[in-house]
């Protein structure tokens, strides 16, 4: 092709001038002697040189960020409630057994002492859990990736984002338990958390040694509900669970065979529990496990008797769309439930959730 251009033009001089780009330097008093010249002044990364004419094409994938699975909700058992508010009828306080005497004498003879076999309920109240977003036509119309369907995601993920957060971190005191938390609209008022539960009810213990006696003095503190370990559940922090994998027990095959962390890397029980990891159990509170924006290098653990709690469904995840006003040319996307989170039995008198507090970051 190039020896056809030199017949036709007679030069490399007069290639590059057929082909128009002489007059990029047209302004300059350089002559143009070779086209080779021309090649090296051009470049794909210098601006006004070449760059303005590279394409920049990007591909219809997207990598997504890393998560931790959403699993806390799942522990507890689900049950769907058709009213805004339901009662939940549970198992009261137990009958007492009495020593009876045999009587003899005609009067004043001792019968069975009297006991009430207790009755209760849990209230179970929807609350409501909604994230949106506003998308412009243009943007929807345009995007190499199909912008509804991955917004769509993104708030479906909120909602459960949001609903493990009330879970863990959950407080309806006229204070939250943790300062950053004033917003009246913010998830972590939704209903009381494991972590305001265990608080309120003096169910801490300081973990600033996190060993496996720490945990066992966590199950210690369940008392009966802490014998039959497969219906625990250890909640940790992805701190917290860095160091669990470093346990003597749990490291090297010598203690823990195959399931030795040295092996796999993992912990998925320990002393027969279900070890799961949320990084909504947070890792910047103080020693006594609030957030108080000074103290800010310690988390913790939750261990929980799961059938000592219920999630409440009252409505499914709902997506939906709009654009009104149309005049702003935007769609808004819709994602809301409903639920409720609540203990099955009275916490101030059972142990159903203890938290360990005061376990360093680092």
């Amino acid at each position: 092709m190039l020896t056809e251009l030199l017949k036709e033009h007679g030069s490399e001089a007069n290639i590059v001038k057929s082909m128009g780009v002489g007059q990029i330097f047209a302004s300059s008093n350089e002559r143009i002697t070779s086209l080779d010249q021309v090649i090296k002044a051009l470049d794909t990364i210098t601006a006004g040189e070449g760059q303005e004419w590279i394409p920049t094409n990007m591909r219809p994938e997207m990598l997504e960020r890393l998560r931790l699975a959403l699993r806390i909700s799942g522990l507890f058992n689900t049950f769907t409630i058709s009213s805004d508010q339901e009662l939940l009828p549970v198992e009261g306080g137990d009958a007492q057994a009495y020593l009876v005497p045999e009587n003899t004498a005609d009067t004043g003879q001792v019968g069975i002492e009297p006991s009430n076999t207790g009755t209760a309920n849990v209230n179970f109240r929807a609350q409501t859990i909604g994230a949106m977003t506003r998308v412009s036509k243009k943007a929807t119309r345009d995007a190499i990736i199909p912008f509804i369907p991955y917004i769509q995601m993104k708030l479906l993920r909120a909602v459960a984002v949001g609903r493990e957060n009330a879970i863990i971190n959950g407080d309806t005191s006229a204070t939250h338990q943790d300062t950053d938390v004033t917003a009246g609209q913010d998830v972590r008022k939704a209903w009381p958390g494991l972590r305001a539960l265990a608080r309120a009810n003096g169910r801490t213990i300081d973990a600033a040694t996190f060993n496996a006696g720490a945990i066992f003095s966590a199950i210690a503190m369940m008392g009966e509900y802490g014998i039959d370990t497969t219906d625990l559940a250890l909640i940790l922090s992805p701190a917290a669970y860095a160091k669990l994998r470093a346990f003597p027990e749990v490291v090297t095959r010598d203690k823990a065979g195959d399931e030795a962390t040295i092996v796999t890397g993992q912990v998925n029980t320990f002393a027969g529990i279900p070890v799961l990891v949320s990084s909504k159990v947070r890792q910047d509170l103080n020693a006594t496990g609030v957030y108080d924006g000074v103290t800010t290098n310690r988390t913790g653990f939750l261990l929980v008797y799961r059938p000592g709690f219920s999630n409440a469904d009252r409505q499914a995840a709902e997506l939906s769309e709009d654009d009104i006003p149309k005049e702003n040319l935007q769609t808004k996307v819709i994602v809301d439930a409903r639920f409720d989170f609540q203990p099955n039995f009275k916490v101030t008198t059972e142990p159903i959730v203890v938290y360990g507090t005061n376990v360093p970051t680092s």
